[in-house]
């Protein structure tokens, strides 16, 4: 079966800008929580980790067809990515943010999609979004409890 993305619903749109400022608005509070234990670390000489990861248990396509109010009104229809692109473009945006505050984070960004179709779309919508190249695709679901990754790298788990 081919999944073909559906067009985004306005509650859909509503909860990835939601998504998007929440990871934006909280992840700048963790960053400044720990700004003050970063940069004693750096002035000591000694190193300071930050990992932060976004998971997305249901990543669907990544993608959608529109909007469906665009649809309905006969405007035209664009791609509109979904929470598993606005996730990771949030966090990578989080990133460069805190590098220019003096600290480094690595990211690492867990998707998963059991639905063969839907995980096919995904991959595509990935390199579409230009981060096929971050991708690791893996269809062992046991591992996702034991985040061991290294930084900026995108999990993508499929059924197989």
């Amino acid at each position: 079966m081919v999944a073909r993305p559906n067009p985004r619903p306005t509650q859909t749109r509503v909860k990835h800008e939601l998504l998007d400022r929440y990871l934006a608005i909280w992840g700048r509070i963790i960053v400044n929580g720990v700004k003050t234990k970063a940069l004693e670390a750096r002035a000591q000489n000694r190193a300071f980790d930050m990992h932060l990861v976004y998971v997305d248990t249901n990543a669907f396509t990544g993608r959608y067809d529109g909007e469906l109010e665009d649809i309905a009104a006969g405007r035209p229809v664009e791609t509109v990515y979904g929470s598993a692109v606005v996730g990771v473009q949030a966090l990578d945006r989080l990133a460069a943010w805190a590098e220019g505050v003096g600290i480094t984070i690595r990211t690492n960004t867990i998707l998963i999609e059991q639905r063969r179709g839907f995980s096919r779309e995904l991959q595509a919508t990935l390199t579409k979004a230009d981060l096929g190249d971050r991708v690791r695709l893996t269809t062992q679901f046991s591992w996702y409890c034991q985040v061991k990754c290294s930084g900026g790298d995108l999990r993508y788990c499929a059924h197989e």
